[in-house]
């Protein structure tokens, strides 16, 4: 059976069974450089990351940087939401005060 043929019988495409995964040799080093620049520059983008990464020596690119970034990104902002923010709002009023002028269609008195 061709190798065209097997792949119609399961519904995947021929490029499927060609591609070749390629991962760094150095990607474990490489995360942590990422995630050492991140906490130290918790304001930067990927690009800026990339930028300090490669004045570091590192031949780094978008595709390499980003899907590491935006996975530390999304587990820092799963602990933000989650964790340090419930202990801010304990004690604090349900709606900022400034809602208290308005009326209950939710307008201020004048602009009624």
């Amino acid at each position: 059976m061709s190798k065209g043929h097997a792949c119609r019988l399961v519904h995947q495409p021929r490029g499927t069974q060609r591609y070749q995964p390629t991962q760094r040799n150095d990607e474990d080093a490489l995360t942590r450089a990422i995630n050492s620049l991140a906490s130290q520059f918790g304001q930067y983008g990927y690009r800026r990351i990339i930028i300090k990464l490669q004045q570091a020596g590192w031949d780094v690119g978008k595709d390499s940087v980003e899907p590491i970034l935006g996975t530390r990104r999304l587990v820092k902002l799963q602990s933000e939401a989650f964790g340090s923010i419930r202990p801010l709002l304990q004690g604090l009023p349900d709606y900022p005060p400034i809602l208290e002028a308005r009326g209950k269609d939710g307008l201020k008195e004048d602009h009624r």
